[in-house]
């Protein structure tokens, strides 16, 4: 862990955070229920970044706003690779034929086609098929807000007429709702009237036919959640029939969390910016602590709260050198990568070659491998709070984290519940030179480099 000491002792604490206070419940693959869901951990890919495939070039992508060549097949055959590191979970990127240089899928020009440019239905068919015979969920990335760049609506189906969309307009007031769901996200991407019976039944035809006719997804991610009313997603995330998980892009709990009311689970973006502004910005440990109780009072559920350091939205953590909930890990953190804003932090993973010996890599095969010992675990969060401290229990493991960097260490005291009785040694997962044992009822941490303490 030397490399991590220097680099990225602050990514390791917020992973851990969130990688530990998932709760993993045991059940069968395809199930697909909340409960199914609650305490997996994702691996997010962006599919046309992730692996050209065998007989790829696999060479550096030499312009990042355009598609670089991943494929269905290519992930395939990378799913040691995930699995590796413990992911019991993939979210894949949407899969619906996209208008010119849409490689992220968020500019779909057709509904109901598969996009060429990452394979065939067959592909990804086989994708889940492969996945599913390895006990892993696919999430697919999906989205009922818009269509891609407007032009001539009659080359856009199923949605060819312009009574499909809003009418044209800029979001100017943020604070205003009614301009959040009815204008154009950015002022160009075609905003559908979802006010409309016929388009509100199309959608949720749409995701009906590839969940549970194409793909056998086991859980979809619903894009722009909060540019939609929010009476219409319980219809289309019923006509899914499985998991259901929204982003709400705002870093407020009181905006996001009443939209728990209506889908599944939510990104954990509260989480995700308290996160930042602790390990990154040096902030007080106390800001997870306040978070934390701040999301329990406005979620109806965090515990299946989809919680994130990075995505394909934001610039790495890395970038600027937990929580309760389902933790998403995004591709290439595990390789230490550190774009900044889009399209900068959606580099191809395949430049990398794979490597499973990165600091970060096995950083997350030892986390997973804790998550996984004890499937049943209870939680108790803030044991010890203080501005560089931050301590909880899982199970029969304690976790320490600090926000004070590499090249240094701070150290704390703190009773642990009864459960852990007096002479019990625990030892810390990334150093076994490290112990500590329980007398009369209390531990003492000392956080060295900034790196966290997992002892068990």
């Amino acid at each position: 862990m030397a490399r991590a000491s220097k680099i990225f002792a602050s990514v390791t604490g917020a992973a851990a955070l969130l990688l530990l206070t998932a709760l993993k419940l045991s059940t069968p693959v395809m199930a697909a229920s909340v409960d199914d869901w609650r305490g997996r951990a994702i691996y997010q890919i962006v599919t046309d970044r992730f692996y050209q495939g065998d007989g790829g070039n696999n060479t550096a992508c030499a312009d990042l706003s355009l598609y670089c060549g991943g494929t269905f097949d290519g992930i395939s055959q990378k799913l040691d690779y995930i699995q590796g590191m413990g992911f019991d979970a993939i979210w894949i990127s949407p899969v619906v034929e996209n208008m010119a240089d849409g490689y992220h899928g968020y500019w779909a020009q057709d509904f109901y086609a598969v996009n060429p440019n990452f394979g065939t239905l067959v592909s990804l068919k086989n994708l889940v098929q492969a996945a599913h015979a390895r006990q892993m969920y696919v999430m697919l990335d999906v989205v009922a807000n818009h269509a891609g760049f407007p032009g001539n609506f009659s080359t856009t189906n199923p949605f060819n007429a312009s009574t499909d969309y809003h009418t044209e307009c800029n979001i100017n007031n943020w604070n205003d709702q009614t301009q959040v769901e009815q204008c154009w996200v950015t002022g160009q991407l075609s905003d559908l009237n979802t006010e409309d019976s016929w388009v509100q039944a199309e959608l949720g035809r749409i995701v009906s036919w590839w969940v549970n006719k194409v793909g056998g997804f086991d859980g979809i991610r619903i894009d722009t959640v909060k540019h939609v009313r929010k009476d219409f997603w319980p219809g289309f995330a019923g006509s899914a029939g499985v998991f259901s998980m929204g982003e709400v892009f705002s870093s407020d709990a009181t905006y996001i969390g009443p939209y728990q009311n209506y889908i599944d689970s939510l990104h954990g973006y509260s989480m995700f910016y308290a996160l930042r502004n602790v390990f990154q910005q040096k902030q007080s440990m106390w800001d997870i602590s306040n978070q934390v109780w701040t999301d329990e009072q406005n979620f109806k559920d965090t515990s299946v709260l989809g919680n994130f350091i990075d995505n394909h939205d934001n610039p790495r953590f890395l970038n600027g050198q937990s929580a309760n909930g389902i933790p998403t890990v995004y591709y290439g953190t595990e390789q230490v990568y550190a774009g900044g804003n889009d399209p900068a932090n959606r580099e191809p993973l395949w430049t990398s070659g794979f490597n499973t010996n990165t600091d970060m890599y096995n950083f997350f095969k030892t986390l997973n491998g804790v998550r996984l010992q004890d499937p049943f675990a209870n939680k108790t969060m803030n044991i010890h709070v203080s501005d560089q401290i931050y301590t909880f229990t899982r199970g029969n493991t304690v976790v320490a984290l600090s926000n004070v960097g590499s090249g240094q260490g701070v150290s704390a005291t703190f009773s642990l519940p009864n459960a852990f009785q007096n002479g019990t040694v625990l030892t810390n997962v990334f150093n076994s030179a490290d112990s500590i044992t329980v007398v009369n009822g209390a531990v003492t941490v000392t956080i060295v480099n900034g790196l966290p303490g997992i002892y068990h």
